[in-house]
């Protein structure tokens, strides 16, 4: 029996009743030695990856240049509105302050001409993810034919983002608190945006997005009041645990009985991926496909109670 990768044979006339153990990565190379110009798809993921992360060092380098820019001209507007307040019967100081004013005003034209000629390029990069998400179905897509899925080396993490899950998901947390919707948004920018071990930094947020979720969703009052809770000993006689406070939010918030009860039976899932959010303390590298499946994984529980908690 041949392998599952390996072809049919070919000739010029008909199929030949015989498998070869040729593979398609061979089949390419015999195109090459006939002349066929043909490059094998891991060297051009190689080239695109080379690429993008070229693209994606500058990138972040460049908007730390621009932040930087940005919070310096925050620090100073105070001075500015100080001196705009200031009288001089000097004619060198108001000259001084004149030539600083034309200086603030060239700045100004400057970034407008940078914004504006940026624009074309920033609307170029946004293809770029729906490139690559479309690569990855493509991919998947074309490993189906091929060899059984249970081989296919597309790890959970890879698969495309529903933005617009995403921004429901925020919209969600925006009308619990701004600040947890805040940091809902922090996580993909440290994820994609930085360059220095950007899984731990989301991985933290990530769990501040839990626990602020549950805070709000179960006080800690309304808690130890509930049937739910049962005092501790001591020295923690009022401690709340994270179950307490999924199960109170769960039957006091939900009010699609189904949804409510469905949360509750993946509670102890829920509490098991956040014990895994600990890597974030873990000394040394985080493993970058664990961090990324786990954040995944959070990313589609909270999905799942904002979706029950407003859009049921």
């Amino acid at each position: 029996m041949t392998k599952i990768s390996n072809i049919l044979c070919f000739n010029s006339k008909k199929i030949t009743d015989k498998f070869c153990s040729l593979s398609l990565g061979d089949a390419m190379e015999n195109d090459q030695k006939h002349g066929k110009e043909v490059e094998k798809p891991e060297d051009i993921i190689d080239d695109i990856v080379d690429r993008l992360d070229n693209l994606h060092d500058n990138l972040v380098k460049d908007a730390s240049m621009v932040g930087q820019a940005r919070d310096a001209y925050k620090a100073i507007k105070p001075i500015w509105v100080t001196l705009g307040d200031t009288s001089t019967e000097d004619p060198d100081v108001a000259e001084i302050y004149a030539g600083s004013i034309n200086a603030l005003i060239s700045n100004r034209d400057y970034f407008k001409f940078i914004g504006d000629s940026y624009q074309p390029i920033s609307r170029s990069l946004g293809s770029i993810s729906s490139s690559s998400d479309f690569m990855v179905s493509a991919t998947n897509a074309t490993a189906s034919f091929i060899i059984h899925r249970s081989s296919f080396p597309i790890v959970n993490w890879l698969q495309p983002v529903d933005q617009e899950v995403r921004e429901r998901t925020r919209e969600g947390l925006l009308k619990l608190d701004t600040s947890l919707a805040k940091t809902y948004d922090e996580i993909w920018e440290i994820l994609y945006g930085t360059r220095s071990d950007p899984e731990r930094g989301s991985l933290y947020l990530i769990r501040q997005v839990f626990d602020g979720f549950f805070n709000i969703l179960a006080p800690d009052d309304k808690v130890r009041q509930s049937e739910f809770w049962k005092p501790k000993k001591e020295p923690k006689i009022d401690e709340i645990t994270r179950s307490e406070r999924i199960l109170y939010a769960a039957h006091n918030r939900i009010k699609d009985i189904a949804k409510a009860k469905l949360l509750i039976d993946s509670s102890e899932h829920m509490l098991q991926v956040y014990k895994a959010l600990n890597r974030a303390h873990e000394r040394g590298l985080v493993d970058q496909e664990k961090a990324r499946t786990t954040l995944k994984e959070m990313q589609s529980i909270i999905e799942s109670w904002v979706n029950a908690l407003f859009y049921s």
